[in-house]
């Protein structure tokens, strides 16, 4: 029963500081403009150019993103915290608190599957992992005590 609260905490860990590192990689790093400007003249002659390659923070500006960065970084905080409270205390408070953001982490990617969504499946997973754990071993204790 301690390998699977370890289990709890390790999966909730993980999947909090990869969901925040992803929430950071897909914003300020990974490229997510760039294409080919094409520009004609009256005769028909065309010339085209590559745009420069741009992150989401780059195009949009960093101030305008601070909304978004807290609204994507709370359910991964929460699964983290969720997952450690559950491992360390056995509270049903801490299981609600890693089923709900694993709820909102689940409407989230599906709401965001066309842009960035897919991204987050593996954090998904980890998340899942954990909260499936967090009630097997909410179970394994309720029939360890009766």
């Amino acid at each position: 029963m301690k390998t699977l609260r370890v289990l709890e905490a390790a999966c909730g860990v993980v999947a909090g500081a990869l969901g925040l590192a992803t929430v950071v990689y897909t914003l300020s790093i990974m490229p997510a403009y760039a294409g080919i400007s094409t520009v004609c003249n009256a005769p028909g002659q065309c010339v085209s150019t590559d745009l420069p390659s741009k992150t989401i923070a780059e195009n949009q500006g960093v101030a305008s993103l601070i909304p978004a960065i807290l609204i994507f970084s709370l359910p991964f905080a929460a699964i983290l915290a969720g997952a450690l409270w559950d491992a360390l205390r056995d509270e049903w408070r801490a299981r609600v608190l890693l089923w709900t953001a694993t709820v909102l982490l689940t409407v989230g990617i599906c709401l965001a599957s066309l842009t960035i969504g897919l991204f987050f499946v593996p954090v998904w997973l980890l998340a899942v992992a954990a909260s499936l754990l967090a009630l097997a071993t909410a179970g394994s204790r309720r029939i360890a005590s009766a």
